[in-house]
């Protein structure tokens, strides 16, 4: 098939570009309200003042209190506050984490496990949903936290969170759920849902990288863990960095406004129409309720790395699955604890998608996606043998 010019961005999962919104919003910032918020001076002040507006903003979005939120520098940074921080407050010293969790989450509870904290992980259903059973077993007097996503980064599969919520509160123990995935595409009232601390990233929803926030719900006991200045309330440090922040609090309002994925659901419906019409392809979490820009498929005889590859020959950005693991060389964790064959798993492809796409780009992506899978699987010896 000849190459074509058309370029398609498959991969808003992993980032999203910044919003002209976003963009205008921030520009400021930069040159001429460049102000330190923790200045007494009028330009400092302005800073301070237009981050006091953006927690302001995100507040009223979130359903929370101003005094809830923190501004942190991304989602790990967000992750791993919650889990340190909640350590530090608390003499417990058991910690039950989803086995589906990004790596920013199970990389410090496995940092942790090296001072002697205790780990028990929840598993997954071959959906992809994790076992609130799992979760309400392995609580114990000595469990300080409840860590569950609000949906999974590389299935899109939505998360009991309310189901889990009520387990872990039956017991008294705090609940963290990672909401970057789902911000902008699940409902949250935090006035109502009983969550204790959520993280959020801005570059997932088209804003800045490298921003982020926490929220830590009132009743919560959460220790610093990065010291200096005393910024936000004496519990994150560091000068703020106002532009981000500004852009951040767009990007929320833009998200959570336009909560209604109906176009993109519609163009991942054309999606799965035609991956499922490729033979010895699987789609996963597919029983269950997922976000509306995520699909995630393994193909079977191919290398889902070769795959990217191809498509990206085609102009087609896409991933094998999360990008923060794209380099470990192993086939997805997630697709693992569903019970996915190691050799199917390493077939995997993610596509995700956003308000930015069309149906010429999902077309195009239809297009070129099942000759791809025929073009690699004529070179795979084994399907070779099996199917010639």
């Amino acid at each position: 098939m000849p190459k074509e010019s058309r370029k398609v961005y498959a991969d808003a999962a992993s980032t999203t570009g910044v919003s002209d919104a976003v963009l205008k919003a921030m520009q400021p910032f930069f040159q001429t309200e460049y102000g330190n918020p923790s200045s007494a001076h009028t330009l400092g002040q302005q800073a301070k003042a237009a981050v006091s507006q953006a927690r302001e903003m995100i507040a009223a979005q979130l359903r929370c209190s101003e005094d809830e939120l923190y501004f942190t520098s991304g989602g790990t940074e967000s992750d791993c506050w919650a889990i340190i921080g909640s350590a530090l407050a608390t003499t417990k010293r058991h910690i039950i984490v989803s086995i589906i969790e990004h790596p920013a989450v199970l990389n410090c509870c496995k940092m942790l496990e090296q001072f002697g904290y205790r780990l028990s992980y929840a598993g997954v259903n071959a959906d992809g949903q994790i076992s609130v059973e799992d979760i309400e077993k392995n609580i114990c007097d000595d469990t300080f936290l409840v860590i569950a996503m609000m949906a999974n980064n590389e299935t899109g599969v939505i998360q009991p969170i309310d189901e889990i919520s009520a387990v872990s509160h039956k017991y008294g123990v705090s609940l963290f759920s990672d909401c970057v995935q789902a911000i902008g595409s699940v409902s949250i009232n935090l006035s109502l849902q009983k969550i204790d601390l959520l993280s959020i990233s801005g570059h997932k929803i088209c804003g800045p990288k490298g921003t982020g926030l926490l929220y830590v719900n009132e009743r919560c006991k959460i220790a610093p863990i990065i010291y200096g200045g005393g910024q936000e309330r004496g519990l994150r440090s560091g000068t703020e960095n106002v532009a981000g922040i500004v852009g951040l609090a767009v990007a929320i309002q833009q998200a959570v406004c336009d909560l209604d994925k109906n176009t993109v659901r519609s163009l991942r419906a054309v999606l799965h129409d035609c991956i499922s019409k490729i033979p010895y392809t699987t789609i996963n979490g597919d029983c269950s309720p997922t976000l509306p820009g995520i699909i995630s498929a393994c193909f079977d005889y191919i290398e889902g790395s070769d795959l990217v590859r191809y498509l990206n020959e085609y102009g087609i950005f896409a991933s094998s699955s999360s990008a923060c693991s794209t380099n470990s060389g192993r086939p997805s964790h997630v697709l693992l604890a569903m019970g996915i064959p190691y050799s199917r798993a390493r077939g995997a492809l993610r596509l995700s998608i956003n308000g930015n796409n069309t149906l010429q780009d999902i077309k195009y992506i239809c297009k070129v996606l099942p000759l791809a899978v025929q073009r690699l699987r004529s070179q795979n010896p084994e399907y070779i043998r099996l199917f010639r």
